[in-house]
């Protein structure tokens, strides 16, 4: 379970990867699709989760990419798993939660391991009436849902030693995903449809629109993504 309010970590498994795929596939209506100034490449600096979901998204778009990686071992989304759910009352979020189930579902038909591993989630509200308004939201969205009360948590859940006072539900959309194998999945994906280079960028000239390499070795680029996360220094 978790409290209501807190920010799961594994929305961000796809987050770039939802973000570009909206933005890029939008119609006349909503907006103009991202266009590069030459024919130089997308740059993408990181090979973690986020640097991957966005040249995957691109590469799809048919965008020439090129992602430098500089092999840190830990990256973005290290370990066995994170939380994956769609439990907001903010509706985009919500939606956007949505948007990433379908997209770990198409990275998932192209990958031998799963990806996620079902569990359902259960929300807490520290007080009465204080999951009302997610509900309302799941009930707007037609999002599927189950109210419980204490004693049914406790019945269901007897090791869980939670407040008369709390407000709970459960929600069946709630998924552990394979943060390892997701990471592997991306890769996979990215080195079939763009440029994947093994070394790190130590600098980006934009004036130039270059990227150096820690060989020395330069790429020219029409936009640049820097997902280098906390491993960059400057």
């Amino acid at each position: 379970f978790r409290p209501i309010g807190s920010m799961a970590l594994a929305l961000r498994t796809l987050a770039v990867g939802t973000l570009s795929a909206w933005q890029l596939r939008r119609s006349k209506a909503h907006g103009p699709r991202l266009r590069c100034e030459s024919d130089a490449p997308v740059v993408v600096v990181g090979g973690g989760v986020m640097g991957l979901s966005t040249a995957w998204s691109l590469a799809r778009s048919g965008m020439k990419v090129v992602l430098f990686d500089g092999g840190h071992s830990e990256k973005g989304s290290w370990g066995e798993s994170r939380i994956a759910r769609v439990s907001y009352k903010d509706e985009v979020l919500l939606k956007l939660a949505r948007r990433s189930y379908e997209l770990y579902a198409e990275l998932g038909k192209q990958h031998a391991e799963p990806l996620m591993c079902k569990t359902g989630c259960l929300d807490v509200g520290f007080q009465r009436g204080s999951l009302d308004d997610l509900a309302n939201t799941y009930q707007k969205l037609g999002q599927k849902y189950e109210r419980l009360n204490h004693a049914e948590v406790q019945q269901r859940w007897p090791m869980l030693q939670l407040s008369k006072d709390y407000d709970l539900g459960v929600l069946r959309a709630g998924d552990a995903v394979c943060a390892s194998v997701v990471l592997e999945a991306l890769k996979e994906q990215v080195q079939k449809s763009a440029h994947y280079v093994e070394e790190p960028v130590v600098r980006i000239d934009r004036d130039r629109k270059m990227v150096t390499t820690a060989d020395g070795k330069t790429q020219a680029y029409s936009k640049v993504v820097v997902a280098a996360g906390i491993w960059t220094n400057k």
